[in-house]
């Protein structure tokens, strides 16, 4: 997957059209704790790499020491003399099995830490494009309540002055009066619900979201390219970062059963030094020398404890294994979920336009036949309230449309800077 941060970046810089989910993601690139973090973790585990090729590299020390006695010998008088020692040892190891498949396991350690990274990163968007679209759709909730309270007023004005006049009866005001402050409620209960949108997407961008823009009223919709499920499934367990992390999970627990049988294994070094000593006191000597050999170690009896670190390797990579089954299925049923509900949305988008369009008319008749006395104040009421909430789903439908596309492009591990583009041009300001 391509870096979203930079893909994004290099948008911006080229000058081309920055709509609003493009800016928020942008910021949340730049400002998102979970990213962050994530990214600092794989820096992390890289170092795991040279550490532990530093293990197959030779090793050398240097030691010295100085020292000052005070010696008082019967007879002899007392005397005092200085010594002084200094060496430097190399140690290359020739055959150290653990140390090896160490080295191989930091490998798919590091490649491990980078698809979990990928992960993230791909989530970030999700969560860009789920806080976002959450803010939409409870901004469009509080318009349609805000709508439907104002209708109510002038309905309450007119069952009043109809009461005045004895039109009506007083149970008319009444029933409307109660729809009225239903609807106060419900939108007292829609501006909390879209501040908390709006919190839920600062915690993100770190900043104020400001003014949204909206998707339009008319949206185009196409179904997943291609039409059929199972190439969606084959791609995920071709691509997704998810399962490639626990597949990685799997190889390094592999090694790690090698790296603990290693301790019932010898070892084998080659040893080198050179030391030098010398002394002010009588009849000392000084002494230099170097040698050079090998140092062989055969490991006989450990208290049991290779064994059972070994034991408990072999059940770390059994987890391993029912991890990756678990997660190639849920990835499987991921894909089929957002595939499904790509293909639902596009009908149910459909469908609410329809039953949108339905709800107008029908209340320009009930409205119509109330006015003549054909139809109550209550068919009115119960006719409208179907009408704004016919509104208000057939908005957020489209939210959902948008996000079962994102969401399948998460499972298939595609989700980068195109979709975000994307999804930006669907947007228009000040919608």
């Amino acid at each position: 997957m391509k870096r979203l941060a930079i893909a994004v970046s290099l948008i911006l810089a080229s000058g081309a059209e920055a709509r609003d989910f493009l800016e928020k993601y942008e910021l949340a690139v730049q400002n998102d704790g979970q990213i962050a973090a994530s990214g600092a973790t794989m820096e992390a585990r890289r170092e795991a790499e040279p550490i532990a090729r530093s293990g197959l590299l030779p090793q050398i020390a240097l030691s010295g020491s100085a020292n000052r006695l005070d010696q008082s010998t019967e007879g002899l008088g007392s005397d005092t003399f200085n010594s002084n020692d200094w060496g430097v040892n190399l140690s290359q190891p020739i055959y150290r099995r653990d140390r090896w498949y160490q080295h191989k396991q930091a490998k798919d350690f590091v490649e491990q830490a980078e698809a979990e990274y990928e992960t993230q990163e791909q989530g970030l968007v999700l969560r860009v494009a789920q806080a976002y679209f959450e803010v939409l759709a409870a901004r469009d909730t509080l318009k349609t309540t805000k709508a439907q309270v104002k209708a109510l007023d002038r309905q309450l004005d007119q069952a009043q002055q109809r009461y005045d006049v004895g039109l009506v009866a007083i149970t008319d005001v009444l029933e409307v009066k109660a729809t009225r402050d239903n609807a106060v409620s419900e939108e007292i209960q829609a501006q909390q619900l879209l501040d908390d949108a709006n919190e839920a997407l600062r915690e993100i961008i770190a900043t104020d979201p400001g003014t949204l823009a909206g998707v339009p009223d008319k949206l185009a919709l196409a179904p997943p390219q291609p039409n059929d499920v199972n190439a969606w499934e084959a791609k995920a367990i071709e691509n997704n970062p998810g399962l490639k992390a626990a597949q990685e999970a799997v190889q390094v627990a592999e090694k790690e059963v090698e790296i603990q049988k290693s301790g019932h294994y010898p070892a084998l070094d080659l040893v080198a030094g050179y030391n030098e000593s010398n002394s002010t006191a009588r009849q000392a000597l000084d002494i230099d020398g170097g040698s050079v050999g090998v140092q062989l170690s055969l490991p006989i009896y450990t208290g049991g404890r290779v064994s059972s670190l070994t034991r408990e390797a072999k059940h770390n990579l059994t987890a391993a294994q029912d991890n990756l089954t678990s997660t190639q299925r849920a990835l499987e049923r991921q894909v089929a979920d957002a595939y499904r509900g790509v293909l639902t949305s596009i009908s149910q988008v459909n469908a609410l336009y329809s039953a949108r369009v339905a709800n107008e008319s029908s209340l320009a008749a009930t409205q119509a036949g109330y006015e003549v006395g054909t139809r109550t104040i209550v068919d009115v009421l119960l006719v409208q309230r179907n009408f704004f909430v016919a509104e208000r789903d057939y908005a957020v439908s489209r939210y959902g449309y948008i996000l079962n596309l994102l969401l399948l492009e998460d499972a298939v591990g595609d989700l980068d800077d195109e979709d975000v583009r994307r999804v930006n041009g669907w947007l228009k300001e000040g919608a």
